[in-house]
């Protein structure tokens, strides 16, 4: 499953207070809620995402930059590459429509690929087959020159 996600960044520790609060706004935006930590555990940051396709992701924008102007917080979207601004929301939601378009493309050619494929067992017993006939020919071809 494909995840379109923005991520918010602090250049400085942000208190445990400030995450249950967003983690309640991104609950009621219905968008998932993971929290940024460095390796002393403090906490720099958020990523939020949804499904590229789903009916809340123009809320994703909404939000990461309500909680950046709220929290002073630099919002990088990955997917751009950069860092983005509430300027880049046109952007954003024509990168989310190509994601969403991915998305439901992606399920149908991996079917398609699967089709021609054999299955493991008969794949087995066409080795099997095969040696026993390069056995077959080894013997003969060893028997004739005996001769």
């Amino acid at each position: 499953m494909i995840r379109y996600e923005l991520f918010l960044r602090s250049s400085t520790a942000l208190p445990g207070e400030v995450l249950e609060q967003i983690r309640g706004q991104a609950d009621e935006a219905d968008l998932s809620l993971d929290p940024y930590r460095n390796p002393d555990g403090e906490l720099l940051g958020l990523d939020l995402g949804t499904d590229p396709d789903s009916p809340r992701a123009a809320r994703l924008c909404e939000l990461a930059f309500a909680l950046a102007r709220e929290h002073q917080l630099t919002v990088y979207d990955p997917q751009l590459g950069r860092a983005v601004t509430a300027g880049d929301a046109e952007l954003i939601s024509q990168q989310l429509a190509r994601s969403a378009a991915f998305t439901f493309a992606a399920p149908v050619a991996s079917a398609a690929t699967d089709e021609g494929r054999m299955s493991p067992t008969l794949r087995l017993w066409l080795l099997v087959i095969g040696m026993m006939g390069l056995a077959f020919l080894l013997i003969k071809a060893m028997t004739c020159l005996a001769r």
